[in-house]
């Protein structure tokens, strides 16, 4: 397979066979941009072979995961079965309604508009061209259009025929097909898309039309009386040649994840789909929101389940601190690698001193760091003769708590958050906040910015779409309980994945075993820290422990629900509890 970021300079079609039976490879110029490929009523279905074909041979010539295939087509049975298989890697996307079609061309004019403004020159005067020199080669997209589709009436001639004309040297190459009844179209812009490219008609025989970028082609044609044979190669092999290459690319990159945890499967189930943190996917903290019922809370448990499976507590040392009643975390309070457990919180407190610590911890790093001549904990971890550092993760649930209250507190704490997840990449410090809802919060944008994972189960509204994914990606809209969307690139819309997560796992039994297998010298054991109102309490409580208790009502201690059990308890250790108090309650 070809390791070029280029495109191919010709793309195979088949073979000429000229009146002696010689054949010779028929190839269409790369700078003819595309093709039309029209058939008779019959022929349906050897036309879709023929340009699956075609599409997969591209992906097996072009650098592994360097072409992105796009199938325009409002079928409801599927064409295109064996390109499907490459959904999950992000390599093919299938819009078959108008209005995501018509999104999804906006993207592409934004792409192509930013490549001709920042990217072509006269010495890079296409993609093909530019990416041959280029550290950072760009993406070549493949569109498949069915031009009886597609362009509709909410994308306007005007703009698809700018689109189609600025495409080849944007990296964008068309595949258009059709019924010959399409050649009589009235449609301005499907009649430029059939003169714009060669076209090649099955019918009783194959037939490449006359078109100015293959005129050398038909005079060899007409010169050695030759006919065509349309590419069929076995599209079973090329797949998995393809799966193979993007799997073996992935296992020999040098660029590891320092977490990666199997959270569901693809939507067709074929493909496990993995939460993953680390260098080769250049995301080191992740957002994860959901309405209730939805599944969120199942997620988070079996990713703070798959840390106890697969790491251990050296590698990656657990906070977890809950908003939600202490009702999500508390039962992981014999996890193995959980320094430090927050339950009940009825204040951001506890979030302001953390976060501090957090960065006492990115001052000694830094430090240390300096002094062995590293750049990051990757770098530190790999010397020899030297202690390793864990990975220290914070999974705050609720965390729209951290988002509410007094704008000075939510303008600390934002910043707080900010510095930490900026620089917390490199000193291995790394969060994943979790949440029902942001209506209503002010979480900072340039937060955000910093965590580019962001999965989101079901939502209600669009305005929670915003927030987590940006203006424009609606998909939470329409999931099902179960099903979510895993967007590793900042919430762009290309870049969303549908998932169906794995159902919960018996968390006790599972740490028990864990527990025991490694023994508890190899285990951490979690400090519990409750309520900072309920510390308060305590300490007003261990400050009067002569207190004649028949004094105290309920307006001279305010508690709530889970503070007045974490009060009694202590008053009851105390020896101090009175009837009084229990009639508070």
């Amino acid at each position: 397979m070809s390791n070029t970021y280029s495109f191919p300079f010709g793309i195979y079609c088949g073979e000429l066979i000229d009146i002696d039976n010689n054949y010779i490879p028929l190839l269409l110029p790369e700078d003819s941009g595309g093709m039309c490929i029209i058939f008779d009523d019959d022929k349906e279905q050897e036309a879709n072979c023929f340009i699956e074909n075609m599409a997969l041979k591209l992906l097996e010539v072009v650098s592994t995961g360097n072409l992105e295939v796009n199938i325009f087509d409002y079928s409801i049975r599927k064409r295109f079965s064996y390109l499907s298989n490459f959904k999950s890697d992000g390599l093919y996307k299938i819009l078959n309604k108008s209005q995501l079609s018509n999104q999804y061309f906006s993207e592409l004019e934004e792409i192509a508009r930013k490549r001709h403004d920042e990217l072509l020159s006269p010495r890079n005067k296409t993609i093909s061209i530019y990416n041959q020199s280029s550290k950072f080669p760009e993406l070549f997209y493949l569109l498949i259009i069915n031009l009886e589709d597609f362009p509709d009436d909410l994308t306007s001639d005007k703009r698809f025929i700018e689109l189609i004309s600025a495409a080849h040297e944007a990296g964008i190459y068309i595949m258009a097909f059709g019924n010959k009844d399409i050649l009589a179209t009235k449609k301005k812009a499907t009649k430029f898309i059939l003169n714009q490219y060669p076209i090649i008609e099955i019918d009783e025989e194959i037939v490449l039309k006359p078109h100015k970028t293959v005129r050398q082609l038909l005079d060899l044609m007409d010169k050695y009386k030759c006919k065509i044979e349309l590419v069929n190669d076995d599209r079973d092999k090329i797949t998995e040649n393809i799966l193979d290459k993007l799997q073996q690319d992935g296992n020999n990159n040098d660029e590891k994840e320092f977490l990666s945890i199997p959270i569901g499967t693809s939507a067709d189930g074929k493909v496990e789909m993995y939460f993953s943190l680390g260098e080769k996917s250049r995301n080191y903290h992740a957002f994860i929101m959901g309405m209730s019922g939805t599944g969120k809370s199942t997620l988070l448990s079996n990713i703070i389940l798959g840390i106890a499976r697969n790491y251990t507590k050296d590698e990656v040392e657990l906070y977890l601190m809950d908003f939600k009643e202490g009702t999500e975390f508390n039962l992981f309070v014999h996890h193995p690698n959980c320094r430090k457990m927050f339950l009940e919180n009825k204040d951001t407190q506890a979030a302001f001193e953390l976060l501090e610590k957090f960065n006492s911890v990115i001052e000694e790093r830094g430090t240390l760091f300096k002094q062995k001549r590293v750049k990051d904990i990757s770098e530190y971890n790999a010397l020899e003769n030297i202690q390793m550092l864990p990975r220290i993760l914070l999974v705050v649930d609720e965390a729209q708590r951290l988002f509410t209250g007094s704008y000075s507190e939510q303008n600390k704490l934002n910043q707080l958050l900010e510095d930490v997840v900026r620089r917390g990449r490199s000193f291995g410090i790394h969060m994943i906040l979790s949440t029902q809802t942001l209506v209503g919060t002010n979480i900072n944008k340039e937060l955000m910015s910093q965590i580019s994972l962001r999965i989101s189960y079901q939502l209600n509204n669009e305005q929670d779409c915003d927030k987590i994914f940006g203006y424009g990606n609606t998909a939470p809209l329409k999931l099902k309980r179960y099903e979510l969307i895993y967007n590793a690139n900042s919430g762009l819309k290309d870049s969303n994945r549908l998932c169906r997560a794995y159902p919960s796992n018996d968390v006790d039994k599972v740490i028990d075993s864990i527990r025991k297998e490694r023994g508890e010298e190899n285990c951490l054991t979690p400090e519990i820290v409750q309520s900072k109102v309920v510390e308060h309490i305590n300490d007003e409580v261990i400050q009067a422990s002569e207190w004649k208790f028949d004094a105290v009502s309920s307006t001279d201690v305010k508690y709530g629900t889970s503070e007045e059990k974490a009060l009694l308890k202590l008053l009851e250790k105390k020896g101090v509890i009175s009837e009084k108090i229990e009639e508070t309650r």
